[in-house]
């Protein structure tokens, strides 16, 4: 066990290094039409202050947008303004609460996970690192429209023969397997928060899946209060309900509560932070708000980054509707410890 997380240690700074070398090459970058028909090329660049979000029109060169901004509540709760992703066309949910299910075959996949000639198929980005974990051997891809430009990951399941052609398609549902092959990946260095949403928890794609994104700093999660509830500390004061554990939590004892919550029936978001892991229970009456209609929450929402590309929705978010949305995303007290 020693070496292998030795060998993790070294794969963190590679990823860093690995990530740096893509965005420097100009492989961070993709290209589509936006509402009006432009011709948008958008990505990562190196700026004088090290990688940064960009778009730009394919004709003229000319930059289509401003910059991401990020800026904080009074409450600690952060908002990561990205207006780079209002460019890109998307389908929004077609109404609030509980959403229908993602296909779960292959063919259906949004990744591409089996069909290398699709170009939108994740085989087609190039692979920052490949690691052995307990159970599985996983492989981490660039996110294909990062909204943070130092770095973005998607871990996917592969094959442990190094073929490259096609993905194994497995579903987006958490076993206890994959739960400690998630803290071995989580384990491998600072910097990086890991996050897992399940289906009807935030997942867009209907295959197994870990997302890894730069994090330099605590988020409002790991500063809130808590309380002991029996076995479990709770988060206390805090918008989204949660359990807390510590950052070197056995998998076993972590998996005890996702257990039942799968077995309940609830969707789930768990994220790996600096100082611990957070894992939160979805309320299935709304995994889609009313107010907030053209986007789902995952993990990294509910630990303190609220994230949005529309500059109305920008104007209008308060640490009063943020509370308001993630206590209704969420799901705590009783009922919560009745699970």
């Amino acid at each position: 066990m020693r070496e292998g997380m030795l060998g993790f240690m070294r794969l963190r700074i590679d990823l860093t290094e690995a990530w740096h070398r893509l965005v420097a090459k100009g492989a961070m970058q993709n290209s589509f039409q936006d509402a009006s028909g432009r011709r948008i090329e958008a990505g990562v660049r190196l700026g004088p202050h090290g990688p940064e979000s960009y778009a730009i029109a394919a004709e003229t060169g000319a930059d289509v947008c401003d910059g991401a901004e990020l800026s904080r509540f009074g409450s600690g709760m952060e908002l990561l303004y990205n207006p780079v992703g209002k460019l890109k066309p998307h389908t929004p949910p077609s109404k609030p609460g509980r959403q229908a299910d993602i296909p779960a075959e292959a063919s259906a996949c949004p990744l591409g996970c089996q069909d290398p000639d699709n170009p939108l198929s994740i085989l087609r980005r190039p692979a920052l690192v490949e690691i052995p974990c307990p159970n599985r051997q996983w492989r981490a891809y660039p996110n294909v429209a990062p909204w943070e430009a130092r770095g973005i990951l998607i871990w996917v399941p592969c094959p442990a023969d190094g073929t490259v052609r096609t993905l194994p398609h497995v579903e987006q549902v958490l076993g206890p397997a994959d739960l400690e092959d998630f803290l071995s990946i989580a384990g491998c260095g600072d910097g990086m928060a890991t996050f897992f949403n399940s289906l009807h928890g935030g997942a867009s794609a209907n295959h197994l899946h870990f997302q890894g994104v730069y994090c330099d700093r605590m988020l409002a999660a790991e500063w809130a209060d808590r309380e002991e509830r029996g076995r479990w500390t709770l988060l206390k004061n805090y918008p989204a309900s949660g359990v807390v554990f510590p950052r070197n939590v056995p998998a076993g004892l972590l998996w005890e509560p996702i257990a039942r919550i799968v077995g309940a029936g609830y969707a789930f978001n768990l994220i790996a932070l600096s100082t611990g892991v957070f894992l939160f229970v979805r309320n299935p009456r709304h995994e889609i708000l009313e107010d907030f209609p053209g986007r789902a929450f995952g993990a990294i929402n509910l630990a303190g980054l609220f994230i949005t590309s529309d500059p109305e929705e920008r104007k209008r978010v308060t640490d009063e509707t943020i509370a308001s949305a993630y206590g209704r995303l969420t799901i705590g007290g009783d009922v919560l410890m009745g699970l």
